[in-house]
């Protein structure tokens, strides 16, 4: 019983699970404003707290995005990532949502495209 009991207590130190935080995006999104069809967007999905490593995936109207089809997803750093639209078009107007993931949970940030004219 003692044995079991120091086993328990040696493995919460060595392998603290419990002691990862789970992730927090800022919300909502950082998108521009007063976009117009032509220009270049940027879409800003950032981690406010939470530990590394963490998984950012990229949705549009509730699908993922997946290749770039209409725009590429890359980062500034390990706590950011940035959905790029080098020249907006009119398929580029609707919702995105950002999704960040560590081993402890994950977080979901949104935000609407809106094209001036559109």
């Amino acid at each position: 019983m003692i044995f079991q009991c120091l086993l328990i207590v040696l493995c919460h130190f060595l392998l603290p699970t419990d002691s990862i935080e789970a992730p927090a995006l800022q919300k909502p999104l950082m998108i521009p404003a007063e976009l117009r069809i032509g220009e270049r967007a940027d879409i800003i999905c950032t981690l406010r707290r939470g530990d590394l490593p963490v998984t950012f995936k990229w949705f549009f109207n509730g699908r993922e995005i997946r290749g770039e089809e209409l725009g590429k997803v890359t980062s500034y750093d390990v706590r950011s990532s940035v959905y790029l639209m080098d020249k907006l078009r009119a398929e580029n107007v609707g919702n995105y949502t950002c999704t960040v993931s560590n081993a402890a949970g994950s977080d979901t940030a949104s935000g609407q495209l809106l094209v001036e004219g559109e």
